[in-house]
């Protein structure tokens, strides 16, 4: 049996069927009590956990396409969330946007169609439209907040270059 010791404030869980494995995320802490919440992989066949990550802050998805685990999360040190590539053969993570220019905030996975779908907006922008929400008059406080511009990507073999499908305004 699965038990985790320590839940994410936000704990998604999914099973590879291909692979018979359960990846899941798990907090794990630090010698200095920071901590961060790490991609664990579970065996059925063995009951033994292994922790894949060590450098995630959060994890909000998970899902495993063949040789790669894709994940929406934020990386230590960081407040946006970006797509996380675990590349189950090399090891190794590979991160979409180190620079925090976007803010990702969905990730799904078309089954069908063998793609992965990401809503995301721009940071500064973001953080524009909250300020300007957050410091309008008084009188104005019943307005609604007016939300940045949102891409739709849609990623495919190249992790670094995914076509922006859709565009909005506000």
């Amino acid at each position: 049996t699965l038990v985790l010791e320590d839940y994410p404030q936000h704990s998604p869980l999914v099973y590879d069927k291909q692979n018979d494995l359960i990846y899941y995320s798990e907090r794990v802490y630090d010698d200095d009590n920071d901590y961060g919440d790490q991609l664990f992989s579970y065996s059925r066949e063995t009951k033994e956990s292994v922790q894949l990550t060590d450098n995630i802050y959060a994890i909000n998805y998970i899902y495993p396409v063949g040789d790669y685990v894709y994940m929406l999360g934020a990386m230590q040190g960081t407040h946006h969330l970006t797509i996380i590539k675990y590349d189950l053969n090399t090891k190794e993570l590979s991160v979409f946007d180190n620079d925090g220019k976007w803010n990702f905030d969905l990730l799904v996975y078309d089954v069908y169609g063998d793609k992965l779908y990401a809503t995301a907006c721009d940071v500064k922008e973001q953080e524009d439209c909250t300020e300007a929400y957050n410091s309008r008059p008084e009188e104005e406080e019943d307005d609604n907040f007016i939300p940045p511009d949102y891409t739709v990507f849609k990623f495919g073999n190249d992790f670094y270059n995914p076509k922006q499908i859709l565009h909005t305004e506000n």
